[in-house]
Parts: structure tokens; C-alpha cells; sequence
């Protein structure tokens, strides 16, 4: 396992003129950390979270940019922030969900 780099993205709402909401990311951060896939339906049961998580980001540490709604880059791969876990206040265990687009891929928003 390796410590890999990836960038934070934060959205911001923009507006087209028909005042139809679109969501874009803007980088926000650089970090280093692991990811690593975790067991979606385990995570549900024990922590009761809604939204179904496919992989977590240990990063020692703490980082304001760690939130939920926030977007994390990995190697061209898209994840949602669903639950940053800051168990001791020396390491965060964010819970992720792979983003995808309804043909199956994951979109990478380029921006910042």
C-alpha cells in the first residue's frame, strides 16, 4: 500500500439563463493519504449512514477541505465525500462513494 496524492474539490453552484442549477468543483487542496475499498453494507449497518459507501481515505491529520459534499481525485477517478470519521484527532477515516455518470463512467470535473 502506498501513500498516494490526491486533489480536494469543493462544488459551487452556478446558474445557466434559464436559472437552471448546475454544480461545479473547483480544486481546493492537495493531500496525501490511502484509499482503499471498503464494504459498503458493513459501513450502513454500523454506522447507519444512508448512502452507500465504496471506499475510505486514511489521512493523517486534519484538513478543513475533508467534508461531506466535497470531491476527492485520485488518479483520474472521482469519489463523493460521504462522512469524514476523526476518531483521535490525529487521523481522519473519510467514508467515500465512487462517482459515476448513468453510462456507468466516472467523470472527472476539471477546474480551479
Amino acid at each position: 500500500m502506498r501513500k498516494s496524492t490526491v486533489t480536494i474539490q469543493a462544488p459551487t453552484t452556478t446558474y445557466d439563463k434559464e436559472r437552471n442549477a448546475k454544480n461545479d468543483f473547483a480544486t481546493v487542496a492537495t493531500l496525501k493519504g490511502f484509499i482503499l475499498p471498503e464494504n459498503g453494507d458493513l459501513v450502513q449497518r454500523i454506522y447507519g449512514l444512508d448512502e452507500k459507501v465504496t471506499h475510505r481515505f486514511i489521512y493523517k491529520g486534519q484538513s478543513a477541505f475533508l467534508v461531506k459534499g466535497n470531491r476527492i481525485i485520485e488518479d483520474g477517478i472521482s469519489y463523493d465525500i460521504i462522512w469524514p470519521a476523526n476518531y483521535c484527532k490525529k487521523v481522519l477515516d473519510v467514508k467515500l462513494q465512487l462517482v459515476t455518470t448513468d453510462d456507468n463512467t466516472n467523470p472527472v470535473v476539471e477546474g480551479g
